[in-house]
């Protein structure tokens, strides 16, 4: 995964690695479940929803905007 050894420890059964934000998650994902694609770079904000209390879904890309623009407000 191209990872310094110190950033991936194995707890129950688990891989963990530590990562610097939701795009280097990402990116290191991709290494790993898709190492024959030429570039493992992208933006994870588009692929990830959260959804609200009144089960309407919204993109992190979203939220990320608004917040941003001083817009988001918790509903």
């Amino acid at each position: 995964m191209k990872l310094e050894r110190i950033n991936v420890t194995v707890q129950r059964n688990m891989v963990m690695v530590w990562v610097r934000s939701l795009n280097h998650a990402f990116t290191v994902t991709s290494r790993r479940l898709q190492p024959h694609r030429r570039g493992h770079g992208g933006r994870i904000y588009d692929y990830i929803a959260w959804r609200r209390e009144d089960n309407q879904w919204i993109s992190l890309e979203t939220i990320r905007r608004d917040v941003e623009a001083g817009t988001w407000k918790l509903k």
